[in-house]
């Protein structure tokens, strides 16, 4: 498969699960949500915390993580709340950065290309990744997301 179609599929496949969710959440009431979320973490156990660790992740991943930020914190309180959100990010950020090299930097040559101020971005970030990375962190107007994606 070449490498602009497994861009494209990735896409589309990004476009269908924000889609779902979008609707999944219009459908059904967010604090039914956070109900059905809470009792089933809490049923778990021990293995709640990786299930919400695993949740946060995928969630993270499509959409903005403040719900389930504050539902953690509710869940298992300010510290630990802080803690598993903390490891989901991490893993969010990781699945980010897998998913978009296995989508193939050769799909995006052509529109660095035709984008002088993305190339100059690609440049800046390949010299000086590191301080990229920090900048876009410390950088509100910039959705963890959209930076774990750009940057993979």
């Amino acid at each position: 498969m070449s490498a602009q179609r497994r861009m494209r599929w990735g896409l589309v496949l990004i476009v269908v699960v924000i889609a779902a969710g979008g609707a999944a959440m219009m459908w059904a009431p967010l604090l039914d949500w956070a109900r059905l979320i809470h009792d089933l973490v809490l049923s778990w156990g021990a293995w709640g915390v990786l299930g919400y660790i695993l949740l946060f992740a995928l969630w993270n991943l499509f959409l903005p993580p403040s719900p389930l930020q504050a539902l953690a914190g509710f869940i298992y309180g300010v510290t630990g709340g802080l803690l598993i959100t903390y490891a989901g990010a991490t893993l969010a950020l990781i699945g980010a950065v897998v998913a978009m090299r296995a989508l193939s930097r050769e799909g995006l040559e052509a529109m660095l290309q035709r984008r002088p101020m993305l190339r100059a971005i690609d440049r800046a970030v390949a010299a000086s990744g590191w301080k990229a990375v920090i900048l876009l962190r410390l950088c509100n107007l910039v959705p963890s997301t959209v930076a774990n994606l750009a940057l993979g």
